[in-house]
């Protein structure tokens, strides 16, 4: 099972500011869409807001200490819950077991770690990510974006924001990119600082500035070496 972040970013590792994004690139939304459907998310308090609501057709999962979050939203007080949350869902949809509610519920034993977990927010769950399965075992489907296929492969997908990528970053077995060609010193959240040299990078589109994207970009994946 791969964890994955996806986000994008400018030249400088900027995020956004007030909670929004920097910049208009519809390809980057479909992007995210064709990556993250049917898959389940982990994310902060923050982006959980910025989005308003949850993402059809994907687990959407808070990772907060608040005890309560906007409706079809599933709260996770740590890192260990929302992954077997994620895992849950996962195992749910590959045994076609139906869900009650728009966000899938996670298993009996992750509710009662939810109930009874003493660990803080911030701590990190024990994952090595050279011993979950690598890339080897994708299977691809058909794209929207030239030269470039989502995986079917389970796949967890990190959402962001800039405080859950750092907390993430070191289990993280890939990273989808979106490289935003430009400075935004009005960014007031950033992606963590990253060594390329851990990573191989497996895919590299460009696209150029149009009248519908107001900056060029590139697409990018690495994984983990």
């Amino acid at each position: 099972m791969r964890i994955s972040i996806i986000a994008a970013l400018g030249v400088n590792l900027e995020l956004g500011a007030n909670n929004a994004l920097l910049w208009h690139l519809p390809d980057d939304f479909s992007w995210f869409i064709q990556h993250t459907k049917g898959k389940p998310l982990i994310m902060g308090r923050k982006t959980m807001e910025s989005l308003g609501k949850p993402l059809k057709n994907r687990t959407n999962i808070v990772l907060t200490s608040a005890l309560s979050v906007l409706p079809g939203f599933e709260i996770a007080e740590n890192w260990d819950s929302a992954l077997a949350m994620a895992k849950a869902s996962i195992l749910r949809l590959q045994t076609n077991t139906p869900s009650d509610s728009p966000g899938i519920k996670p298993t009996e034993s992750s509710a009662i770690s939810l109930k009874n977990s003493n660990k803080n927010i911030h701590q990190i769950p024990t994952i090595d990510p050279k011993h979950i399965s690598g890339q080897g075992d994708e299977v691809m489907a058909n794209s929207p974006i030239k030269g470039y296929s989502p995986s079917i492969f389970p796949e967890i997908m990190i959402i962001g924001g800039g405080e859950i990528y750092k907390q993430a970053l070191d289990f993280t077995n890939r990273l989808y990119i979106t490289q935003v060609k430009g400075n935004f010193p009005q960014a007031d959240t950033h992606f963590p600082p990253w060594s390329p040299q851990d990573w191989k990078e497996t895919y590299h589109q460009h696209h150029i500035a149009d009248d519908k994207h107001n900056f060029s970009f590139d697409f990018r994946v690495f994984d983990r070496r």
